[in-house]
């Protein structure tokens, strides 16, 4: 059958580790594209309590270990999750130790945020297959898709009620997110408005018990997690987390319906927390799309990094850490963790089509009609870009095309067309208190900012660890709900700190709600074509070149420094210990 989205001082070390881990993993696996292809092998011993890998498995089973594996995911469970491949988001099941990497979708659409049904049968998803946002069940019994909702509204992140009978999900009305709930049995019966507020309310999590719904609403002037009583009217609605310096994210409760899981960001990195709403929550560990095994002993989650992914998880009860990080290649929309029919379709989908690789975007070719001295690349010309110096290194020049051309796809117009730089040649004067100019290395680009004053971009603002970097929304050119998402986020606006506003001018400018209407995350889609984001240098607040908000590299795995000695000899350097270009002068 084939089927078609408080950091913690204790946890410092941990990170580290991980994102050191991270960055070796990506230039050992660095493959002649400039793709990033995942390779491990699966233990050749089956424990009971194997050592999980630190990379995302796509080994072949031997077909004779496959039925001692399904054994093993029947009472383990698996995810699915859903992940970019390619120019999409498609849905992939995976188990750390027992079951590799496997396509579960492969449609030139979005399949995201995954639901399980109570009794293991359905699987509800959102997608954009048939144009605009719809709910669908996909039944596990025969392989057949219902669409459960139809409307040019971006309807998306459902979730069951304990009978099956209901789900509920978020749905854009009157340019706003709502949640709001929908028979799964009779089509004839209304759609019931649970929220009406002016504010966003969204990513909704039904309790087993059936009476409450948890979700994310900024309706007291950042994102907290509520909840929704089924059985009130007048006091419906509680704040359950009030955190006013931190942002919280994607309620999920525990099969046992005894506990709440969701995410929290204070400014580092995001961690999961607990709570029997009795008693205060508890800190889990790193991470986000908090997800609970089917014995509710058990986190699973996912660990962003600013341009990386991990999958991970925790004991319940102790918080260790029960599965070590495991890097995966793209960004993850919803994620479940489930036993039933869902394991058998799985190993049947394996069986099928093996474990997944990644889709190739892109393909470095050389041009043969400029050349370089032996051993180092050529800067060749970019066509159809505007730009002061219209060239890149000739092994990313492909990969920016290909971004390009996905780019215009996706909005509907060519925002890569004009740019505010692109490669700088070694004569031009470095920006002041710019420490390493990737322009230089002929791998970056700086989009042009006009489409921000132009209101066609918006930007929200992401930090780690005290370093602060910046997600680029490009809005939809076609606002029917046929392109893009609504943005949850907060914005930054950058124009508050020329606004006369003290505040403003002190902080580099202040948080705005989402903007209305549908967008494209070109920052996640940038990465899938190896284009990554930089952080923006420590005086950003007082000087604006310092945000970096609107640059991109493709590092291919190299240090700054490396990256320079493949276009320009060593010697050309001032030093060698990666000092930038100061002492160079413009010509008169």
């Amino acid at each position: 059958m084939k089927l078609q989205k408080a950091f913690s001082l204790k946890n410092l070390i941990a990170i580290v580790v991980v994102l050191l881990l991270g960055y070796l993993i990506g230039m050992a696996s660095q493959n002649p594209t400039g793709n990033t292809q995942v390779q491990t092998t699966l233990p050749t011993e089956i424990q009971a309590n194997p050592t999980l890998q630190s990379t995302v498995q796509n080994t072949e089973i031997p077909s004779e270990t496959i039925e001692s594996i399904l054994k093993n995911l029947t009472s383990e469970g698996v995810f699915v999750f859903s992940m970019a491949d390619g120019n999409n988001f498609h849905l992939f099941a995976y188990h750390p130790a027992y079951l590799p990497l496997t396509r579960m979708t492969n449609g030139i659409w979005d399949d995201c945020y995954p639901a399980i049904s109570p009794d293991g049968t359905q699987l509800a998803f959102a997608s954009n297959r048939d144009g605009a946002w719809d709910i669908y069940i996909l039944n596990l019994n025969d392989g057949t898709i219902t669409r459960l909702t139809n409307t040019l509204a971006y309807d998306s992140r459902p979730s069951w009620s304990p009978d099956g009978q209901w789900i509920a999900y978020e749905s854009y009305i009157n340019d706003n997110l709502e949640i709001v709930v929908q028979s799964t049995t009779d089509p004839t019966l209304p759609v019931l408005q649970l929220t009406d507020d002016p504010v966003a309310d969204y990513a909704p999590s039904w309790s087993p018990s059936g009476r409450i719904i948890a979700f994310v609403s900024n309706r007291t002037g950042n994102e907290d997690i509520w909840l929704a009583s089924l059985d009130e009217t007048n006091n419906r609605f509680k704040n359950v987390s009030q955190t006013p310096d931190a942002i919280e994210a994607n309620p999920t409760w525990s099969p046992d319906g005894n506990q709440l899981a969701w995410s929290k960001s204070d400014g580092n990195i995001s961690t999961m927390w607990i709570s029997d709403l009795v008693h205060p929550p508890r800190e889990m560990g790193d991470g986000t799309l908090a997800v609970w095994n089917p014995q509710s002993d058990q986190l699973g989650g996912i660990l962003q990094s600013p341009n990386d992914t991990y999958l991970l998880g925790y004991h319940v009860q102790d918080t260790s850490i029960s599965i070590q990080p495991i890097h995966l290649w793209g960004e993850v929309r919803g994620i479940v963790w489930a036993k039933g029919l869902l394991v058998q379709i799985a190993v049947d989908q394996y069986k099928t089509n093996s474990s997944a690789t990644q889709v190739e975007l892109w393909h470095v070719e050389v041009d043969a009609t400029v050349t370089a001295p032996a051993g180092r690349d050529s800067i060749v010309p970019v066509q159809d870009v505007e730009a002061p110096y219209a060239f890149l290194d000739d092994q990313v020049d492909e990969a920016f095309t290909a971004l390009k051309e996905a780019t215009a796809a996706k909005t509907g117009w060519d925002f890569l067309a004009s740019l505010e730089n692109m490669y700088t040649p070694i004569t031009q004067p470095v920006q002041p208190g710019i420490q390493q100019d990737w322009l230089i290395t002929g791998r970056g680009i700086a989009v042009n900012p006009a489409s921000y004053y132009a209101g066609w971009m918006a930007v929200s603002r992401e930090d780690y660890f005290g370093a602060t970097y910046w997600r680029i929304y490009l809005k939809a050119r076609y606002q029917d709900g046929s392109q893009g998402e609504p943005v949850t986020q907060s914005v930054w606006d950058f124009t508050a700190r020329y606004s006369g506003d003290t505040v403003g001018y002190e902080q580099g400018g202040q948080y705005l709600n989402p903007p209305t209407g549908y967008w494209i995350d070109f920052t996640s889609l940038a990465n899938r074509y190896g284009w990554s984001r930089l952080p923006a240098e420590g005086n950003w607040r007082t000087y604006f070149e310092g945000t970096r908000f609107n640059q991109l590299v493709f590092t291919g795995g190299l240090s700054w420094y490396e990256a320079m000695v493949q276009i320009y000899p060593p010697e050309v350097l001032t030093s060698s210990d990666f000092a930038p270009f100061i002492s160079i002068t413009p010509k008169p």
